[in-house]
């Protein structure tokens, strides 16, 4: 079993990974306060207040197909999507945008997406989210049996539309940081083939890859970027694990993939994503590795807390799948996390929020 079905395998509980290849993200305050995400059921849009360590449903919607909702840049405003694909009546795409009083500040009428004839199931569709910048444009990523973005500009109630291909979601940001565009990642048919950088019009400018992209751990790092220790440092998008460093230039438009040695005590280890605090001797890592289970390669996730200077670790959470969402002050990291085999004792599904201390500061309950 190659890598990508193995990490898959892993996160069943995630039904949005198992049917569109992408996982509920958390999105946070511009400030840092709190952020939002999207229920593991994905019927409820959730605001967490850290300050109060209270969680308060914004919308209960079955309409909602977002598996990543999008925060404006000034923090005042939460976007989801609608998505309804209908074999009679066609696939149709409707942006909602709400504040965290939860009003309703805009409904976009409801645009029609282009269709290739294929149909696929209310459970096999969803969207991900990202507002610019520019503060007036969001991107989002319709996943489907057709992977297609599209360019919402909230001021004109226009929707531009690039087919086979998904927002590069870097560290949760596929725009520049300049608002320069943003990136994309090509596909052919489910697999994914390149990536290009798009202007706010549409228009694509392909990313030369070197060396090609030719094997499944270049492949996992394009697909899911968010899952894996990455950055923008200016015009460049940087993606690493201890194995592997992506860095694409998207001035030049020009990749390169370094692979390496992991360093890990044991080969079969490696580090997935890491967080290191600013003036801290704190580390918060995600570590894979891959057993065996009935003659099949699994791979198997753990939250580590790693303390530097004192070479510490601790081990809060195994055996389950894990995303790490920093906030953007540095100061705080949220574990988005799904256990695929709980027993009795295990915590539930939740997003963990760790400090600069290395301790657990808050978790919300992402399920009933």
């Amino acid at each position: 079993m190659n890598s990508s079905k193995t990490l898959i395998a892993t996160v069943g509980l995630f039904f949005l990974i198992g049917a569109t290849g992408c996982i509920p993200g958390v999105t946070w305050l511009p400030d840092s306060s709190g952020f939002v995400y999207v229920s593991e059921d994905g019927q409820n849009l959730v605001h967490f207040n850290l300050a109060t360590k209270k969680q308060q449903i914004i919308v209960s919607d079955e309409k909602m197909k977002t598996a990543w909702p999008a925060m404006s840049p000034n923090g005042k405003s939460i976007a989801v999507a609608r998505l309804d694909c209908d074999k009679n009546k066609g696939d149709t795409l409707q942006i909602v945008i709400y504040d965290l009083n939860r009003k309703v500040q805009k409904q976009s009428k409801v645009f029609s997406l282009p269709r290739d004839g294929k149909v696929v199931g209310q459970d096999r569709t969803t969207t991900e989210l990202f507002w610019g910048p520019p503060a007036d444009k969001i991107v989002v990523s319709i996943f489907s049996e057709r992977l297609t973005t599209a360019i919402y500009d909230v001021k004109r109630e226009e929707l531009k539309t690039l087919k086979d291909s998904s927002a590069f979601a870097l560290a949760g940001r596929p725009a520049r940081p300049d608002g320069k565009g943003f990136v994309v990642t090509k596909w052919k048919g489910q697999e994914c083939s390149g990536i290009s950088l798009v202007d706010w019009n549409g228009k694509e400018r392909p990313i030369a890859m070197k060396p090609p992209i030719d094997d499944q751990d270049k492949k996992d790092m394009l697909r899911w970027p968010y899952m894996f220790t990455s950055s923008w440092q200016d015009a460049k998008a940087l993606v690493a694990t201890s194995k592997g460093r992506l860095e694409i230039d998207t001035n030049k438009l020009q990749g390169k993939f370094d692979s390496f040695d992991s360093g890990e005590p044991n080969g079969e280890n490696h580090v997935r994503q890491q967080f290191t605090f600013a003036g801290s001797q704190n580390v918060v890592r995600i570590v894979d590795w891959t057993k065996q289970v009935k003659g099949m390669n699994e791979q198997i996730s753990r939250l580590e807390i790693l303390d530097s200077h004192q070479k510490k670790i601790q081990t809060p959470i195994e055996n389950a799948f894990m995303t790490l969402s920093p906030s953007p002050d540095g100061k705080l990291v949220a574990v988005r996390c799904a256990h695929d085999d709980r027993k009795r004792g295990d915590p539930k599904d939740m997003i963990w929020v760790i400090d600069q201390s290395g301790q657990v500061v808050a978790k919300a309950q992402t399920q009933d």
